[in-house]
């Protein structure tokens, strides 16, 4: 009888192990997405690929978020241009960079006369990791590839902003800077076609 009540003993440890190790998994998957770490959370992206997915977030949609993407932004634009104009080759592509520069310079002008009107948190001057990372990829790319990769990177962060300018002019906590979200935004979708099309003409 002793013998028998042991093995039913071991049967029933042996069963809950696995059912055990499969809650106490699904507690550190809840603390994981509870910490910002878990799966559903989104990760940064490579640095050739700028933040898709990003924008839309509460981060973005709040003033200083906004103005530090928007920031940040125009900064890799004109850097990432001015390498363009210096390394190719291609007539378009140097069309282009002198465009992108010229017009995300204007829009550093606009969003620091908006940010001054409105008493509102200066904008950085500098680049974040990402995009710093970004800029060296083009800096230290072959020749050969140094085309694909700044139009790739062009559409990549012409996408994620328009994204950013779509939802802060939708979502945006201060009416003036989602006024000037509203009115920015077809020229950055302008600048996302003319980066397709420049894709588009390499193959």
């Amino acid at each position: 009888m002793r013998k028998t009540i042991i093995l039913a003993a071991a049967a029933a440890v042996a069963f809950a192990a696995p059912a055990l190790a499969q809650t106490e998994t699904q507690r550190a998957q809840a603390a994981q997405g509870q910490n910002g770490s878990g799966a559903g959370v989104q990760t940064a992206p490579n640095a050739s690929t700028p933040g898709r997915g990003r924008v839309g977030s509460a981060e973005v949609t709040t003033t200083a978020g906004f103005i530090r993407a928007v920031a940040i932004s125009d900064i890799y634009e004109v850097e990432a241009a001015r390498l363009a104009g210096q390394r190719s080759g291609n007539a378009a592509i140097k069309r282009f960079a002198e465009h992108m520069a010229q017009d995300h310079a204007a829009t550093t002008t606009q969003l620091k006369s908006a940010v001054q009107a409105m008493n509102g948190p200066s904008p950085p001057t500098s680049m974040d990791t990402r995009h710093t990372e970004m800029v060296s990829q083009l800096r230290n790319a072959r020749s050969s590839d140094f085309e694909r990769l700044f139009v790739s990177q062009e559409i990549a962060a012409h996408e994620e902003a328009v994204a950013l300018f779509r939802a802060y002019s939708q979502q945006g906590d201060n009416a003036q800077l989602r006024q000037w979200a509203s009115t920015t935004l077809p020229k950055l979708e302008e600048h996302l076609t003319m980066a397709r099309q420049l894709q588009g003409q390499r193959g």
